[in-house]
């Protein structure tokens, strides 16, 4: 950058320099928006989101069916833990 203007160098066969200046509208290089690209480049993230996002879903669904098996597992292990305890209780006073 010299000047504020942009400039591109390339060394020639003759082993001389030449340079562009790409803030000059007449430079045969030129600053253009790729708007295709960037329209792919977005389709691209947006299905890639969108899988994501359905992934996400179904991680959810799979976590709240766990935590539902889990609670009902508590309450299972709850209720053999009473039967037992009761169990016990009932032959301690068998034997007193």
């Amino acid at each position: 950058m010299i000047n504020g203007n942009l400039y591109l160098q390339k060394l020639n066969s003759d082993g001389t320099w030449s340079q562009a200046n790409l803030s000059d509208p007449s430079s045969p290089i030129s600053n253009v928006r790729d708007t295709d690209g960037i329209a792919d480049a977005q389709a691209d993230y947006d299905l890639e989101k969108d899988k994501l996002e359905e992934q996400d879903s179904i991680l959810d669904i799979q976590m709240k069916n766990l935590e539902t098996e889990r609670s009902a597992l508590d309450t299972e292990l709850e209720s053999v833990q009473a039967i037992i305890k009761k169990n016990i209780e009932n032959s301690f006073k068998s034997f007193a």
